[in-house]
């Protein structure tokens, strides 16, 4: 009887998420909505660029006529422009950022640029709005957009790669063990598996092409 009623004094065990997951889950949670809404990321970087010329200039005079510098961030976009054009090209169907309301994977792409980096669209994006940050000469620009970036881009690849693991396991695991997520690797460079497709980049790169030049003549009108 004393045991009995020792055992009904216990309290009843309840497993309680810990707050790791609890700030994984949350992560995961912001990076699925903020993955149909990421193309909507250079609305507000416009804006910031524009209103960075408005204010006076924050770099030595030198600096603000240095004609190698305007190139440098032209060629910091173009680069970016020209890892998208590359990634997309080589990319098999319904795969490296086609879809817009939900992550879609027929295969796990480990070749071409995916052999030296694990998100280069995404890659190719910061470099892309670099360039416009360098252009304006703002180094306070440049840290936001990187800040950007990071709190942005950071969530959308917590859940396309939590994604990817549920769905090809150990193959992704392996991959991602060797593969940096943003900063390509030195290793060994792996053909694209499948054959360019300039088709697929007219149809998905012509807006990102004409931007990025709209945008670079727009700030030299300015």
């Amino acid at each position: 009887g004393h045991h009995a009623r020792r055992t009904r004094l216990l309290p009843r065990t309840v497993v309680r998420p810990t707050s790791a997951t609890m700030l994984l889950d949350s992560l995961l949670h912001q990076g699925a909505t903020l993955y149909r809404w990421r193309s909507y990321l250079p609305l507000p970087l416009t804006l910031l660029l524009f209103a960075a010329l408005a204010l006076p200039p924050v770099t030595p005079e030198w600096h603000a006529g240095a004609s190698w510098w305007d190139w440098l961030a032209l060629s910091a976009s173009l680069a970016g422009l020209a890892i998208r054009i590359h990634t997309i090209g080589h990319a098999p169907a319904f795969t490296s950022g086609g879809n817009v309301h939900k992550q879609v994977a027929n295969e796990l792409n480990m070749t071409g640029c995916y052999s030296i980096v694990r998100h280069p669209l995404y890659l190719g994006n910061l470099l892309m709005w670099l360039g416009p940050a360098l252009f304006v000469r703002s180094p306070w620009l440049v840290l936001i957009c990187l800040l950007a970036f990071w709190l942005y881009y950071e969530r959308i690849m917590c859940a396309e790669e939590d994604f990817l693991a549920t769905r090809f396991d150990t193959q992704f695991r392996e991959w991602a063990g060797t593969t940096p997520a943003i900063l390509p690797s030195l290793g060994p460079w792996k053909k694209p598996d499948s054959p360019f497709k300039a088709r697929r980049v007219l149809r998905r790169e012509y807006n990102a092409l004409l931007a990025t030049a709209a945008l670079f003549n727009l700030l030299v009108l300015w």
